[in-house]
């Protein structure tokens, strides 16, 4: 809990003691969100509950990936970075690259294209079950100089 009323949070600090008590009476909802599983290189890391963001290591460097969803290609892209984000991270980082908000129960993922250098990049929509591959990956700030 915060302490400030924000989208994920209903309670504010003034209302903390009450709500405390509501929880422990056990009169609470769970609600189930949709996490990311993510594999690199084979190694599996912990859910991502809001997004998964793929940025060059050094800032004003670009990347080049290829985007795959279910084994179909989408396209190869130039660009600052990519997030590929669930409902509950839609209200973040996505959004702030100019991804659209995504209701909470939507089973969707969107594929967020960071200030690519191709203007037809637009934010994609797909199913949760979709599995999502990023190939050929190079950024230049991995290259020697």
């Amino acid at each position: 809990m915060g302490f400030g009323l924000s989208f994920l949070n209903s309670v504010d600090i003034t209302n903390l003691d009450k709500a405390l008590t509501t929880i422990v009476d056990g009169n609470y909802d769970i609600e189930e969100i949709l996490r990311l599983s993510v594999n690199i290189k084979g190694k599996k890391l912990p859910y991502a509950i809001n997004e998964v963001a793929i940025f060059p290591a050094r800032s004003a460097m670009t990347l080049e990936y290829s985007l795959y969803v279910n084994n179909e290609y989408l396209w190869h892209d130039v660009a600052d970075g990519l997030i590929i984000s669930t409902p509950t991270g839609s209200t973040a980082y996505a959004m702030s690259a100019g991804g659209p908000l995504i209701h909470s129960r939507a089973q969707v993922i969107e594929i967020v294209p960071v200030n690519s250098t191709n203007l037809a990049r637009v934010p994609v929509i797909v199913p949760s079950d979709s599995v999502i591959m990023i190939r050929d990956l190079i950024s230049r700030s991995r290259l020697k100089r």
